[in-house]
């Protein structure tokens, strides 16, 4: 079998070169652009029943057994208090929330004879990015960033659990948060922005390219075999 000419080699050297190049050039361009650093900040100590307070925009979850017109969600409003249904007004912000968890309980347990009575911190979370739902989502400061995948749906299809960070009135105050970490641990706020970043570039493509890599390899190696 005769060689392929050198001419025709180099051809298809170069045309395969071509054929690559749209995958190749946007990681070039990822390389290129400078990355955005956010000041380093040492992380928040989580908090705890005795230092967790509540602020305007947060929520308390009451839930008491057989009765629904007495359970839900309730707003803490712009005047740190909130309206319970049966209890009337309680102020609820500004006070540590074993304060007020303790306040509420009692308050139910006179007027009540059910001891099943469960109130919960929320905090009203935006949840974007590659994820199949974004959108606001009542989050409990006892589950992790796993849990606020799943209230999306999940993520996308590009999306990255290991790339995950906090905006929180436009300013990114923590990223590369780890999928186990707790809200807790984050020291959320309502209003903040949870954001999942796609995978990386070479992430969505890599298995494309080398896939094309090889295969121009194997059509090389037959042209050239003697």
């Amino acid at each position: 079998m005769r060689r392929t000419p050198a001419p025709l080699l180099a051809a298809l050297l170069i045309a395969g070169a071509v054929a690559l190049a749209p995958l190749v050039t946007p990681a070039a361009g990822l390389r290129a652009q400078p990355a955005t650093q956010t000041p380093a900040q040492p992380p928040a100590p989580p908090p705890s029943a005795a230092t967790l307070q509540l602020r305007p925009g947060d929520y308390v979850r009451v839930a008491i057994w057989r009765e629904p017109t007495l359970s839900g969600d309730v707003l803490v409003e712009e005047d740190s208090t909130s309206a319970f249904p049966l209890l009337g007004r309680r102020r609820t912000a500004g006070l540590a929330w074993r304060t007020v968890r303790d306040s509420l309980l009692a308050g139910y347990q006179r007027e009540l004879t059910t001891t099943s009575i469960v109130v919960t911190p929320l905090r009203r979370i935006h949840v974007l990015g590659a994820v199949e739902r974004p959108g606001s989502h009542l989050a409990d400061l006892t589950v992790g960033v796993v849990d606020v995948v799943a209230m999306a749906g999940g993520p996308s299809e590009d999306g990255a659990l290991d790339r995950v960070r906090v905006v929180r009135n436009g300013v990114t105050v923590s990223t590369r948060i780890g999928a186990g970490s707790s809200l807790s641990e984050l020291d959320l706020r309502s209003g903040d922005q949870i954001i999942f970043d796609r995978r990386s570039w070479w992430d969505r493509n890599s298995v494309v390219l080398l896939t094309s890599m090889l295969s121009l390899m194997g059509v090389v190696a037959v042209l050239v075999r003697p």
